[in-house]
């Protein structure tokens, strides 16, 4: 099945977005930061991705689930959209624990 790995790819990304969006976390608060976060994260990421390719470390495997385009050898089409999805996920749940850890100071500091 072709484009199903992309696909629930998406669907993460916009359940995601639509958890960001109802608690006011980070896209839809602070756009430019978050976008610039996403974007250092994606760097890293396929920096790191290249080394891996490069050294043989990392390695393309089955292309059923895959669309099928490469965008270099041994990295598919998926692959930034994966590291986007990643990363995003990552800055919502340090920014979770971070909001949930000064509330709990904050209540701690009334008592």
């Amino acid at each position: 099945m072709p484009g199903a790995y992309l696909s629930a790819i998406v669907f993460s990304l916009l359940g995601l977005a639509g958890i960001d969006y109802r608690v006011g976390l980070a896209l839809f608060k602070q756009t430019k930061r978050t976008l610039l976060t996403l974007g250092i994260g994606l760097a890293f990421f396929l920096i790191w991705d290249l080394n891996g390719i490069a050294l043989g470390i990392f390695w393309e495997g089955s292309r059923a689930f895959l669309v099928g385009v490469d965008l270099l050898p041994q990295m598919p089409l998926e692959e930034p959209f994966f590291l986007i999805l990643l990363c995003y996920m990552l800055l919502l749940c340090y920014l979770i624990f971070s909001r949930a850890s000064q509330k709990s100071a904050d209540r701690g500091g009334r008592e």
